[in-house]
């Protein structure tokens, strides 16, 4: 009996440390944001716009945060004066970049491009709420 146990209580341990392991990734959470203009209000036209557009909560994971808005009217958006990782999914456009906490106000430039119609970029806060 000893024999088995000595063998046991080894097995549990990894299977206990490898489960703590893959729950790190798990551990990213959403967070609900708006725009503001750049003087920090958030109901000119240019926040409540720009506000319109967002597609569901930040997800933050440690120090990175990923937003989606609707659409793919979206060729840039500056986060602290440094261009954020664009993809467009399903007619959506997300940007991925670096966020020290999600407490402080972001400034971002967010340009704005359809064709022939609209092309302007936007000076912006990211309010997390």
């Amino acid at each position: 009996m000893m024999k088995s146990m000595k063998k046991l209580v080894p097995m549990m341990l990894l299977t206990l440390v490898f489960a703590l392991v893959m729950a790190i990734p798990a551990f990213a959470a959403s967070q609900s944001y708006r725009f503001l203009d750049s003087a920090g209000s958030a109901t000119s036209f240019t926040a409540t716009h720009s506000s319109a557009f967002i597609n569901g909560a930040a997800d933050v994971t440690g120090s990175t945060a990923t937003i989606t808005l609707t659409g793919d009217y979206f060729p840039s958006l500056k986060v602290n004066g440094v261009f954020a990782t664009r993809a467009v999914v399903g007619g959506n456009t997300t940007f991925t970049f670096p966020v020290a906490d999600v407490v402080t106000n972001i400034p971002v430039e967010l340009r704005v491009y359809i064709e022939d119609i609209h092309d302007a970029t936007f000076n912006l806060q990211i309010d997390w709420l």
